[in-house]
């Protein structure tokens, strides 16, 4: 099966929840976020996601 890649706009306390969440899913590859919160490169960097705005 053909994987989903998406972006997460917003990567505060939830964020990484959704991404872990979609993640799940098999198919979904999260391939981006953005946010302005202040940790969102090291929360991203957790979960393997490499572009981070």
């Amino acid at each position: 099966m053909r994987k989903i890649k998406c972006g997460i706009v917003g990567f505060g306390f939830i964020g990484p929840h959704h991404a872990e969440a979609m993640r799940r899913f098999g198919f979904v590859e999260v391939a981006a976020v953005c946010s302005d919160e202040p940790a969102t490169r090291l929360k991203a960097e957790r979960l393997n996601i490499r572009e981070i705005r």
